[in-house]
């Protein structure tokens, strides 16, 4: 009898399918891409106190360093030098590997947003730092720049534009 039903039981347990569902929350870090020109254009004097663009945006990213350095634990911050196409540089012990000057002939904002959006496809993005003299200098741009700034505000991603020079 006692066989029998622990058979009994044990087919009832199985037809109820009992299933064990455990659930683990993984914080994943948010990516931060900071864009920078690296065209020609950024070597007009016009930004404050008669400085360069560029040496005005190479001033405010080694101001900028420390705190990234601080918000690493919570985010990933990529940086990458623009003209026609992107570039990834990586700073190393809170110094970047400039180049000597900017030598980019064209600027194609909205290929560069959309090339970065793209490379960071499929992660969380807190955001994207847009550096620059704010203009498109492209013979001919692949993406216009309303179109990609449409893809950017689609995506939920905020898009921060920080201009040097007049």
């Amino acid at each position: 009898v006692v066989l029998r039903v622990l058979v009994i039981a044990i087919a009832v347990t199985a037809m109820l399918q009992p299933t064990w569902i455990s659930s683990k929350v993984i914080q994943r870090k948010a990516t931060l891409l900071v864009l920078m020109d690296r065209s020609r254009s950024m070597l007009v004097p016009d930004a404050d106190g008669g400085r360069s663009r560029w040496d005005a945006l190479k001033s405010a990213i080694q101001n900028l360093l420390p705190q990234l350095g601080q918000i690493k634990d919570h985010l990933e911050v990529k940086f990458h030098l623009f003209d026609s196409s992107i570039e990834s540089i990586i700073p190393s012990n809170n110094e970047f590997p400039w180049p000597m000057r900017p030598e980019g002939v064209q600027t194609d904002l909205g290929g560069v947003l959309t090339d970065a959006l793209r490379s960071e496809a499929g992660k969380r993005m807190a955001g994207v730092i847009l550096l620059s003299d704010g203009a498109t200098r492209a013979y001919t741009p692949r993406i216009e720049l309303r179109q990609a700034a449409r893809e950017v505000k689609r995506d939920g991603c905020p898009l921060y534009t920080v201009t040097f020079g007049q």
